[in-house]
């Protein structure tokens, strides 16, 4: 939902973004898991509903949550995808993957169709799940929110000095922005 943020503040304000992967929930299987396997029935009912509400302000559709990825290969092929200037065409996609469609995007065949979906070379894609660049580069970026508290997603850093954590509705961020004069 943070890119979902971003493009309708982009309509109003000069942004320029910068995204850092965060992984939330690292030690999610490689195959996924089902959510109802983490929380009670009405603890996720409840968070369907809040992520349902969210991202209904950002006009982003989500299917019905049941189950959840681990990240980790789809920050790599996102980390090669922005030398590429597809980042943001390929995060769009692996959202609508993950959060739409249901897919695990820790595998590398279903990475490899979303970057073909994108305009990515399906060796590109393998070989960015396989770097040990991209690996070394999402360890620097988990010191560097470690270093700064981060732990949650999305979570908003403006101007190098305002945290904002969280999906906030558009109006937050329009009276930060407003405040700080961008």
């Amino acid at each position: 939902m943070g890119l979902g943020i971003v493009e309708k503040l982009k309509e109003e304000y000069p942004i320029n973004d910068i995204w850092i992967p965060y992984e939330l929930n690292p030690d999610t299987p490689k195959e996924g898991t089902s959510l109802k396997n983490k929380f009670s029935q009405e603890k996720l009912e409840k968070m369907k509903k809040e992520i349902e509400r969210k991202a209904n302000t950002v006009d982003i559709e989500i299917y019905d949550l049941e189950f959840t990825s681990n990240s980790h290969n789809a920050f790599k092929v996102s980390e090669w995808a922005e030398t590429s200037n597809k980042f943001k065409d390929f995060h769009r996609r692996v959202y609508e993957a993950n959060f739409r469609e249901g897919q695990n995007i820790y595998d590398k065949e279903v990475l490899a169709i979303l970057g073909e979906d994108v305009g990515l070379k399906k060796e590109n894609v393998y070989n960015a799940i396989d770097s040990i660049k991209y690996e070394e580069n999402l360890k620097e970026y988990k010191k560097e929110t470690t270093k700064k508290n981060i732990d949650t997603t999305p979570t908003f850093i403006i101007n190098n000095e305002k945290v904002v954590i969280g999906t906030q509705p558009l109006d937050y961020f329009r009276k930060i922005f407003d405040k700080i004069n961008i």
